[in-house]
């Protein structure tokens, strides 16, 4: 028999396709799965296509007590195991659950490789023997309904494998062998149709060239799904018309490929990524609409096509889990698997989701009122009861939070989206924690919110009140970086974006948003004041330590900012003169100004600091007043301080010179800049 192991702890790859995010889902652990007192290890799934190891409420696997292995049932909400082992045999195993009934396997070691298929209703005193008369050897793969399949071995160790159906009991069951397949499996079962695979031929064992195979109750029923092009290829479960698998093809080097069929080999749809990668990938269960299963060590989930492909493991990565696979999934699409890596238990059963929507803050739940994290708090309301947040989650905060408008956080969050809607009071989200990769971000509502952490989010949109940055969100980032990041900025109506004294970067796709941006920060700076809709900073409206501030800002596009890539804005709190964005006004930013002076440029980052779409006197005035100045107290040189006087004579400009640099300025006579200015004035003459 062609067992194949899942390597769930392989290291996750996207190399095939890149992060698809699709629907967002909540990420829940249900609970941990340890053994009893005294057992060694536990483990589940070790072969695909066991069926449905866990569903809704029910996880079946096996662990070690002492010298043997023992079947174990773990149950929803603790999680406490059960063992299963039943009376007579020295171990068995687990391997699928219905959610009220578990099939596996026993055996006897004082008997060489007498293994017999075994079914539980959730205790050991339960179990049912379901190796048929005649057969050496049994062993059940899945259960739904009344039905159970496996398969059992005739002609003792070196006989023939049959795929079995029963239904309850050892006398029920049907060989489904069919005619010309030397071994066959059944592995899943729907209640009314049954999935497995054969091999042709004995030979063909060894080599692993086996065919996927759909049953309806009889041998004669068997159809082969064996795609044209595939080597071999297994079908794990059935629902409705659907049934899921893997195959391998030749015709890209035996990678391997998830596949749906709906009852024909012509049926299929490859649900791989194009082109394939060299992880494992497989579907391992389906609801008659959508599909689950892994690809490399992160679970899946498809609606029918490769395109559809969600990476469930995302949600778990969020969490701290390093490995997940999905094994089932209901009819309401929640999707149930395992997770491992994360903390000091292996494995974890785990359940995704569709998001829902909370609210903050839920006066019912068991939280302590202003703690955003995972699992810990009851701070949300579901609409239906108190609520743990999930990643994955929509969350909203508006003016129903019973007065709790202070928010702590401080540890990562990653929601599906964020929506603040608060006209009675004043938010605050303050901790060393981050809200991370949110997919939207929307404000609205005539109060504001503060926030104090790290972000990064999707798109965000402003329709009414303000959104501001607390003092130093920022800070230490770096230049041209920011932990302060968004893909798309809308501002509306009143709304406005105060980035106090900070910088955000915007990491757009193909359209260059700047003249937006730019329009938002004409709005805020309201002819000096920074204090109308759009973006300001609250920190500019009064000059820090003698300077005047605003907010400079720069595309990638132009080349001008250091580290700044293409594709990228970078909007930043600085010194009035600072074209570069480097915290500095010096001969750099001069040099930019001198190069577009009198010229109807519309960006900073061409020496348009007071935003009027001109690069002229007054932005030569805002630029020598800061001039051999910096943030971080850096001087610039004499020679950079006469070329700006140079300029400012040659161009009628020495009053806007604050003193005492011109007189020293002239003295110092950068004659080399001076003169070239007047070399080309001759040549045009």
């Amino acid at each position: 028999m062609n067992r194949k192991t899942i390597s769930l702890f392989a290291a996750v790859t996207f190399a095939a396709s890149p992060l698809a995010f699709g629907q967002a889902y909540t990420f829940s652990i249900l609970y941990p799965l340890t053994g009893p007192d005294g057992y060694n290890y536990t483990f589940i799934h070790q072969f695909p296509g066991m069926s449905q190891p866990i569903v809704a409420g029910q996880t079946v696997g096996y662990g070690s007590a002492g010298s043997s292995e023992h079947a174990l049932l773990w149950s929803s909400p603790a999680g406490s195991a059960v063992d299963l082992n039943p009376s007579g045999f020295n171990g068995s195993y687990a391997y699928a659950t219905s959610g009220t009934q578990q099939v596996g396997e026993a055996f006897n070691t004082t008997i060489t490789e007498s293994y017999n298929a075994m079914l539980w209703s959730g205790t050991a005193a339960s179990a049912v023997n379901l190796n048929p008369s005649g057969y050496d050897w049994s062993c059940a793969y899945g259960v739904c309904g009344s039905q159970q399949v496996g398969f059992g071995r005739v002609g003792g160790m070196e006989g023939s494998d049959h795929a079995l159906l029963w239904s309850g009991a050892a006398g029920s069951a049907v060989d489904l062998a069919p005619a010309g397949v030397a071994y066959s499996y059944a592995v899943g079962t729907d209640g009314a149709e049954q999935v497995g695979y054969g091999y042709p031929n004995a030979q063909d064992v060894g080599n692993g060239l086996c065919h996927a195979l759909l049953w309806s109750g009889t041998a004669a029923s068997a159809v082969d799904l064996n795609p044209s092009g595939f080597i071999n290829s297994t079908a794990y479960e059935v629902s409705g018309s659907q049934e899921v698998g893997y195959g391998m093809d030749s015709a890209t080097g035996n990678s391997d490929h998830a596949l749906l069929w709906t009852g024909t080999a012509n049926s299929v749809v490859d649900l791989t990524p194009n082109p394939p990668g060299t992880e494992e990938v497989g579907a391992l269960a389906t609801n008659g609409t959508q599909q689950v299963g892994y690809i490399g060590g992160a679970a899946t989930l498809w609606s029918g096509t490769a395109a559809s492909l969600v990476y469930l493991g995302q949600f778990a990565s969020a969490d701290g889990f390093a490995g997940s696979a999905a094994f089932s999934i209901d009819g309401s699409g929640n999707v149930f698997g395992d997770a491992a890596g994360y903390g000091n238990t292996s494995k974890y059963a785990v359940e995704w989701s569709p998001a829902t929507t909370l609210t903050w803050n839920n006066v019912g739940g068991t939280g302590d009122g202003h703690t955003w994290d995972t699992y810990v708090n009851q701070n949300w309301d579901s609409s239906a009861a108190a609520a743990f947040f999930h990643a994955g989650d929509n969350i909203t905060f508006n003016d129903s939070n019973t007065g709790n408008y202070a928010v702590t956080l401080n540890t990562t969050v990653s929601p599906g989206s964020v929506t603040f809607n608060n006209s009675l009071g004043n938010y605050t989200i303050t901790g060393s924690g981050t809200i991370a990769d949110a997919g939207a971000f929307v404000k609205s509502g005539s109060d504001t919110i503060t926030i104090g952490t790290a972000l990064s989010v999707g798109s965000m949109s402003i329709t009414g009140g303000t959104l501001t940055l607390a003092s130093n969100t920022t800070l230490g980032s770096g230049v041209a970086t920011s932990n302060v990041n968004l893909t798309s900025l809308s501002i509306t109506g009143n709304g406005v974006l105060d980035v106090n004294n900070n910088h955000i970067i915007i990491t757009y796709g193909s359209s260059d948003p700047i003249s937006a941006i730019a329009a938002y920060i004409a709005s805020g700076f309201n002819n000096g004041g920074w204090n109308g809709p759009g973006i300001i900073s609250s920190a500019a409206q009064t000059p820090t330590n003698g300077l005047a501030y605003g907010v400079g800002y720069a595309d990638g596009a132009d080349g001008v900012v250091s580290g700044l890539s293409s594709g990228q804005i970078e909007v930043m709190y600085t010194l009035l003169g600072d074209a570069n964005l480097d915290g500095v006004v010096n001969a750099a930013d001069f040099t930019i100004l001198a190069a577009n002076f009198n010229q109807p440029v519309t960006s900073w980052d061409q020496g348009d600091f007071n935003y009027d779409g001109l690069v002229n006197a007054a932005d030569f005035t805002d630029l020598a007043a800061n001039f051999n100045q910096s943030d971080s107290g850096a001087a610039v040189s004499a020679g950079d301080v006469a070329a700006l006087d140079a300029f400012a004579a040659a161009n009628g400009l020495l009053a806007d010179v604050p003193e005492p640099g011109s007189g020293a300025i002239v003295a110092a006579a950068s004659i080399g800049f001076l003169a070239a200015r007047r070399a080309r004035r001759r040549r045009m003459e």
